[in-house]
């Protein structure tokens, strides 16, 4: 398990000691968040067999859609003197799935997973039944300092971690003695790196204030990426492995509305975006993985590396200053 967000709660922890010992004020506050990510990147994934009159794709990565899903999200911050903060930040959302499912009939040799030409995509026959599912999690954490440089703009200057964790799995099932196949590919993508951002009081009331916050940086990616054969499944015949560590870029903008219910308590509500590029994304990585079925047991994979995802949703919470 990742030690990061521990690290970081460690960190938190320690920030109501620090504020006591400076008589300096402490922030903490809970979000529950509802998040939604981009579609991937168009690629072909299921077509007619190249060995068929009249091949044709009939089932896009761009078709997978997937919903919102919950998360928290949690930030403690400690005012060191008038102008100056430190604070940590730490979120986490389900994970998203999207499949797709093809239950109609189809005489054997007629479906490609993924595709036969180039020659490096492989080949696999199916009668009936198709399943592919996609899944996507991440996680991120953040340590930021802060400085008011005036009574409505602040300066962002930090370091972030993101973890962002995807499958693609293609199950094929059939009734005319092809014995069962599950095709997996993983992609793993831990992102360190700096970030610089402004914090901009747009609006401030008696007891409600709106900021927009804009944030972004330079990152590292260690991205990881397999390709799992079994066939028949669960019957191990192939693999695929690489690594690779590449630049990649962190946005994030926020337009966050603070309403207060008393002196030291109040709720939070907003809007989140956060772009993520340079990452490896699962749907990509077929293409980038040798013929699994012809080279067991193990193939070539060189991790590709150039996608891009969008996340955007909301969150509600409460804070509390002490």
């Amino acid at each position: 398990m990742n030690l990061t967000p521990r690290i970081v709660l460690a960190a938190a922890l320690l920030l109501p000691l620090l504020a006591s010992a400076a008589s300096a004020q402490f922030h903490v506050s809970m979000n529950s968040l509802l998040m939604t990510r981009s579609s991937p990147n168009s690629a072909t994934l299921l077509t007619t067999s190249a060995a068929t009159p009249n091949a044709s794709a009939f089932f896009n990565a761009q078709q997978f859609d997937f919903d919102w899903q919950p998360g928290v999200e949690t930030t403690a911050s400690v005012q060191i003197t008038d102008t100056w903060a430190f604070e940590t930040r730490y979120f986490w959302l389900e994970d998203f799935t999207a499949t797709h499912v093809d239950r109609s009939a189809k005489p054997v040799g007629t479906i490609d997973f993924f595709g036969t030409t180039p020659v490096d995509r492989f080949f696999i026959p199916a009668t009936r039944g198709a399943w592919l599912t996609y899944q996507s999690g991440i996680q991120g954490a953040e340590a930021n300092t802060r400085l008011e440089l005036n009574e409505w703009l602040t300066f962002i200057n930090g370091f972030r971690w993101l973890e962002i964790d995807e499958q693609l799995q293609g199950a094929f099932r059939n009734t005319a003695g092809i014995l069962p196949v599950d095709d997996i590919y993983k992609t793993q993508n831990d992102l360190w790196g700096g970030q610089l951002g402004f914090d901009i009081l747009l609006v401030e009331r008696e007891s409600l204030e709106i900021n927009l916050l804009a944030k972004g940086g330079a990152f590292g990616n260690f991205a990881r990426g397999s390709a799992l054969d079994l066939a028949p499944s669960p019957t191990f015949n192939s693999m695929a492995f690489d690594t690779d560590t590449v630049a990649a870029f962190v946005g994030e903008l926020r337009l966050d509305t603070t309403i207060w219910l008393t002196s030291n308590w109040g709720i939070h509500t907003g809007y989140n975006l956060l772009l993520v590029d340079g990452v490896a994304l699962a749907s990509n990585q077929p293409f980038a993985t040798g013929n699994l079925a012809a080279t067991a047991p193990t193939a070539p994979m060189q991790v590709n590396t150039n996608d891009t995802v969008l996340y955007q949703g909301g969150f509600l919470g409460v804070f509390g200053e002490f």
